[in-house]
């Protein structure tokens, strides 16, 4: 059993509000992958394969995506790093 995730974002910098579509692939070979996205920036974790979101505040932010199986028993994590100036 064996999971690889891989997280890709549309931009990796530019001015807040900054917005960032990430997307991951991945694959699980015992079944079912589920992808848990987390922002970094204080808001809740989603459960997508893609994602859009907003950052609004400058800073640098490691978006990390989680991958694991449907049994909840193997997983694999990447990160996307997005770095938001000000206006």
């Amino acid at each position: 059993m064996r999971c690889i995730a891989v997280a890709t974002a549309s931009v990796e910098e530019g001015p807040a509000p900054l917005r960032v579509v990430f997307s991951a692939e991945g694959l699980c070979t015992d079944g079912t992958a589920t992808f848990r996205w987390d922002l970094d920036d204080g808001s809740d974790a989603v459960e997508a394969q893609t994602v859009e979101h907003v950052y609004t505040d400058p800073g640098t932010y490691v978006a990390r995506l989680t991958i694991v199986d449907g049994g909840r028993r193997v997983e694999d994590s990447d990160e996307a790093l997005v770095t938001v100036s000000a206006k």
